[in-house]
């Protein structure tokens, strides 16, 4: 079976929309935990606000993606994603206990944002 013309990208799209819903209820869900795993053991105290922030941003990108998988929506998400991912170069910089977090946040935000990007450069049926 074959997909529809634009059938795989919107499947990759709404993928990428599964795991950041699941990363996103994660977050909004159990923010002192998902806090604690990624800045790792003795690392600094992440607040559960900013956790929760992200969370909810993850969220709303997810129900996008999910519901809507566009090319419009695939470019949006990596551009989200990639300026999540190069916002983490500040607090990887700031300081040496947050580095593990910004690195995780980092490479999650830039996984998503290039297959987001490589999807959307496809053939779409809705150009």
């Amino acid at each position: 079976m074959t997909l529809p013309r634009g059938g795989h990208d919107r499947a990759v799209v709404r993928g990428v929309g599964v795991v950041q819903a699941i990363m996103g209820a994660a977050l909004m869900l159990r923010p002192a935990a998902a806090a604690t795993w990624i800045a790792g053991a003795g690392g600094p105290a992440i607040p559960t606000g900013l956790a929760r922030l992200l969370g909810s941003r993850l969220t709303a990108q997810a129900v996008a993606e999910l519901a809507r998988p566009t090319r419009g929506v695939a470019l949006a998400g990596a551009a989200i994603d990639g300026s999540h991912a190069l916002s983490m170069l500040l607090p990887f910089a700031y300081d040496r206990r947050y580095r593990r977090a910004a690195l995780i946040n980092a490479t999650a935000a830039t996984a998503t944002a290039a297959t987001l990007a490589i999807a959307a450069r496809r053939g779409w049926a809705d150009r």
